[in-house]
């Protein structure tokens, strides 16, 4: 017998099934859309136009995948994985030499995630990790 695309045998069928704006709200998730507006970068009113429908362009669409920290493929299909460590954790089973590279992913999340003020004392501590004299 078929599997029917809507039958929960099917991994992909759930999330296939939902918007583009029903998948932005999961990422928002308890957030205000105030909050992940200034934290994307992308317009409170923009934003709200795509919860109501509307479709990103593809610069917005990779601005919010990166602020909510999943795959674009995702984001604009539904299709999986959702996220980069979800192919990075499919990519690292059994390999004990790649744990840092989970760490790296991480921090690059959190990066991305960071407001402007966050990002710019990353960047200052970076800066005196690279150079600890302090000596240009």
């Amino acid at each position: 017998m078929p599997v029917n695309s809507k039958d929960k045998a099917d991994p992909q069928a759930e999330h296939l099934e939902k918007t583009f704006a029903d998948r932005l709200a999961l990422i928002i998730g308890s957030e205000s859309v105030a909050s992940f507006s200034r934290r994307s970068g992308i317009g409170e009113s923009l934003l709200r136009k795509y919860l109501n429908g509307a479709q990103p362009t593809v610069k917005n669409l990779m601005i919010l995948a990166d602020a909510g920290a999943t795959s674009i493929g995702w984001l604009a299909s539904g299709r999986l994985p959702r996220s980069v460590a979800e192919v990075l954790e499919e990519y690292t089973i059994g390999n004990s030499n790649l744990p840092a590279i989970n760490d790296e992913l991480q921090l690059l999340i959190c990066y991305r995630q960071a407001d402007k003020q966050q990002k710019a004392a990353i960047r200052a501590l970076l800066v005196a990790f690279l150079n600890p004299s302090g000596i240009a």
